[in-house]
């Protein structure tokens, strides 16, 4: 019994499939996975950008968003933008 594969592909996935791409590929993004820590949580959206441009000026290396929680409140999310050595580079470190 033969499963059609395409009837529950999404346009995107069929499109990668017709060019040769994996579906389960790593994204080669390091920063994809690292995670956000809670900042500050304001009342106001005028607050949680205000916390923004004062993270930003402050010369941090790190990435700022702004979420809306289900109680009207915002809250700043930041991450660091620092990565790092993965463990290949280590053990080639150690091994030279």
């Amino acid at each position: 019994m033969s499963l059609r594969v395409d009837c529950w592909l999404d346009g995107w996935a069929a499109s990668a499939l017709k060019r040769g791409d994996k579906l389960s590929e790593e994204n080669k993004d390091p920063l994809n996975g690292k995670p956000w820590t809670i900042s500050r949580k304001c009342r106001t959206y005028e607050e949680a950008f205000t916390e923004v441009q004062l993270i930003m000026n402050s010369g941090q290396k790190c990435q700022t968003k702004i979420r809306r929680r289900a109680d009207n409140t915002f809250v700043v999310k930041t991450r660091s933008l620092e990565v790092p050595a993965s463990k290949d580079e280590k053990r080639k470190r150690k091994s030279k």
